[in-house]
Formats: C-alpha cells, structure tokens, sequence
C-alpha cells in the first residue's frame, strides 16, 4: 500500500467510525507534532493553489485535514514569530521585539504547558535562529542538529532524528516541535529536487544575499523579474527546497505510521513567515509586513477527530498555543492572551470558530523597517513608524552591525507617530497594490482604532523590550542567514 493510499484510507476509516458514534469531545491525552517550516509561503503550495508541484505530500495532508486559508503570521522574523506561536502573545504585549526576540520568562510556553501535563516535550531545529534558551525552555530534550548557518538540504536528517527519538519506548503523550530550514534562503535545493522543476539555465546563477540584495537596483534596470530567466532560476531553486522538505515530511510520517504512533496524534503544519519575490520591490523577508511575507499554511491534521474542511477565516499564530490547549483537554486561561482556540466544542466535538476578530502582525527591528498591520475582514491597514524604500535596504543591511551599536537594537518609540500608512481591500486587490487611504477614511480610522486598542490593552501588562545585545556568534549566525 503507497503512503498515499494509507493515508486516504486511514481518513476515510476515521470518518466512517465518527458516523458510528459521537466524537470525544476533546483529544485528552493525544500526541501533538508542530512542524514549522521557515520561510514558507501559503501560496507556492498546491493545496493553496500553486501550479507547481511543490507539495504532493502536505496536500495530502491538507485534503484529511483543516486548511485555514488565511492564517498569518505575527511578524515576518524568525524569533518574534515563533516567540509569538510559543506564548499566544503578540510581540509588542510580550516583549519579544527586535534582533533578539525570544519568549518573555513571565510568559508560560506552550511547552511548559504540556510537561506539566505529563507530555514528553521535543525540540528539534535546524534553524540557528532559536538557541537562545527562552526557545527551549519547557523542552525534556532540545537539539540543534546544525551548526552551519544557512545550510540546505537537511530536512531528511531531521526527521530521521525525531524518528529515532520518538522510539524510545517512553509511554508518556509526546509534543514533538520541528523547525524545518529550507526553504529558507540561500536556496541551494539538492540537484534531484531542482530537476523536478526543468527549465531554462540562467547565464549566471545568481545568490540571494550575496548577489541579489546588494545589486537589486542594478539588476532591476537589466529587467530582473519574472520572465528574467535569473529570477525565475531563483524561484525554482526556492520551490525545489519546498518539495524537498515536503518529502522529508513524508519520510517522518510514514516512519509514524510503521511504528503505529500515528493514531492518537494531532499535527499541524505552519511557518514562520514567507518570502518576497520583488511583489513591493524586494526580495527576502523581515523587511514588510505584505502578504506574500505574512500569508502562511496553517493546516491541522487528526483524522476522525478534526472534519476535512478549507477555512477562510482570517487566523494567526497567536491562536495555536491556546487551540492547542483546548484541544488536548489541557487548561489554559491567561487573562491577557492575543490569541483565542479555534475550535469549540459546545456540540460535543470540535467544531471551528468562525468569529472575525482583528488579526495584528508587527516587526519591530530598529535597523530595518518597524511597522505593525491589522487585518478586519476584507480589509488591511499598514502603520510604519520607520520605513526605508526599496532601493535604500541593501545599504542598511550592509550597515547593520554598526547600526546596531548606536541604537543598541531597539526601537527608542516603537509607538511613534507613523512615517507612512497604507489601507487595501484584499478582496479586490490581494496584491496590495491600490493604496485606498485617502479613499476611505471611516476604514482608515476604524482599523488605526484597533491598532490603538491593541496599545491601550497591553499597557498595563506590557513586558519589558528584548535586551537587543548579540554576541559575536548570535552576529555570526544572522548574518549567515541574511539578516
């Protein structure tokens, strides 16, 4: 039997049992796998419409499972988007802003949440971006399994890591945390991966920090973009490590299923952020707030237990930890959480939340832009309270270790007065394209009034800023991966 097969047998077995007697209402005691893949955008996946096969194996997982269409993340960097998925708080309400965001130690994680259920807690990573401890914190066993920042190609040395963990024996539920690398840049896919995906050489192969960012303006006057065979070449080489992580997904699932570990588990797939592909004008990430760097998968998957269905609710990060909680049985009721469950289960099994409440993303780093987005509906309003146009970016990542210095990385008012403002429709123009703020004042105010709620709320409760200080190895690291 193909693992395809099994797993649309194993689905429709779990639907047919559910006709037979009524759902439970809540997974007590279920496994729970969260898989965060960097930089990965919703929409280079088949199951989010993408005309590349860059996904066979996460559709698949999306078709048994609950595809939220318009989940975001909370910021377009690495530490304050997780520190954001691991706390259920928003970056400006727990303090983790800035280069070296991580989750406030007056925030409980959701790890700590699940080993004090008596959960065995693994964190296994190859990113370098989450060593600081605040990452870990709540894990029985935490592992980074590279030191070479920024390498590829080593989705399938995870899985086979968390596999051989997971066989332990240990009798204990586990919440198993994997942080996939790829397709993180420089995008430098194993050769089988990028034949998936023939097509026309470039004449020169070019690299994303070391040769498109410093010379964008340059290369865009050569007619850089789409149609420029160096651009699409960067586009493959980005979804080619998309189905490479994709297989390596495969191998850990199909491992799960051998080992019969699969039954009584929960597993969401997500991602920190996405990428950039000059749609404003760069490329990369951390820089905006867009929705090609915020727009990210969310699909949860546990057959029999959670309906197949594709959601268009606006969601967030902030809304895993206590959907997480809600689902495993688990208490969960901090007074101040940015985040709400996602499913209730007034009718005695899980049924989604389909209430509109505001969704906010901030990205806070002093050297780059700082700006906030709020999301109502249809409609999204971007308030920048420092904002460096395209062309000026490339100087001010050059310039970012002697910038860092003098502002000691962060903001001196991150709640200053906007430099630049901008309000889109998203249900006529997803590109963000037709800046309407001038156009429609009674949306402008309404959504900068959520903006100003947001701030008034977490006032009192407001945890001290990050302390932005690298050491010379957390500088290492960033700038290995482009930041």
């Amino acid at each position: 039997m193909s693992a395809k097969s099994f797993f649309v047998l194993a689905a429709c077995c779990a639907v047919a049992a559910c006709t037979r007697e009524r759902m439970p209402e809540r997974l007590d005691g279920f496994n729970l796998i969260l898989i965060n893949v960097d930089t990965l955008r919703a929409d280079h996946l088949g199951c989010y419409g993408y005309e590349r096969d860059t996904s066979p194996f996460i559709d698949e997982l999306a078709a048994g499972g609950v595809t939220f269409t318009s989940a975001a993340a909370n910021s377009s960097y690495t530490r304050e988007s997780v520190a954001s998925l691991f706390t259920g708080l928003l970056p400006s309400h727990s303090g983790a802003t800035g280069w070296n965001a991580r989750p406030s130690p007056s925030a409980a994680t959701l790890a700590e949440k699940l080993r004090a259920a008596n959960y065995r807690t693994v964190f296994l990573s190859l990113t370098t971006m989450l060593t600081d401890a605040g990452f870990t914190r709540g894990f029985d066993l935490a592992e980074h399994l590279t030191k070479q920042w920024g390498a590829s190609g080593q989705g399938p040395q995870l899985s086979k890591r968390a596999l051989e963990v997971l066989s332990s024996g240990d009798a204990r539920p586990f919440f198993l945390y994997l942080h996939y690398l790829d397709p993180h840049g420089p995008y430098d896919p194993p050769p089988d991966a990028l034949a998936r995906f023939a097509g026309p050489e470039p004449p020169t192969r070019l690299e994303l920090y070391g040769d498109v960012r410093p010379r964008l303006a340059e290369l865009r006057k050569q007619g850089f973009g789409p149609g420029d065979l160096r651009f699409d070449d960067l586009v493959r080489r980005y979804d080619a490590e998309i189905y490479d992580t994709d297989r390596a997904i495969r191998q850990l699932f199909e491992g799960l299923r051998r080992s019969g570990q699969l039954e009584r588990t929960v597993a969401v797939l997500t991602a920190d952020h996405g990428e950039e592909f000059l749609e404003h004008g760069f490329v990369e990430h951390a820089w905006t707030l867009y929705e090609e760097v915020i727009r990210v998968p969310l699909i949860m998957w546990a057959p029999g237990h959670l309906e197949p269905q594709r959601l268009s609710v606006p969601v967030s990060s902030v809304d895993l930890l206590p959907t997480l909680t809600e689902l495993l049985g688990i208490s969960h009721d901090p007074p101040d959480a940015d985040g709400r469950p996602l499913f209730s289960f007034a009718s005695g099994r899980a049924a989604a939340v389909l209430d509109d409440r505001p969704q906010i993303s901030e990205l806070l780093i002093a050297e780059r832009n700082a700006l906030r987005s709020v999301r109502s509906g249809r409609w999204k309003y971007l308030h920048a309270v420092r904002w460096l146009p395209p062309d000026d970016r490339a100087a001010a990542a050059a310039a970012q270790d002697d910038l860092r210095s003098k502002t000691g990385g962060l903001l001196p008012d991150p709640w200053a007065a906007p430099v630049a403002e901008e309000l889109y429709d998203l249900s006529t123009d997803p590109g963000e394209s037709d800046n309407l703020l001038e156009r429609e004042p009674g949306r402008y105010r309404e959504l900068r009034s959520i903006l100003a709620a947001y701030k008034d709320r977490i006032a009192s409760a407001q945890r001290a800023p990050t302390a932005a200080s690298l050491n010379r190895e957390d500088a290492e690291r960033m700038r290995a991966l482009g930041y």
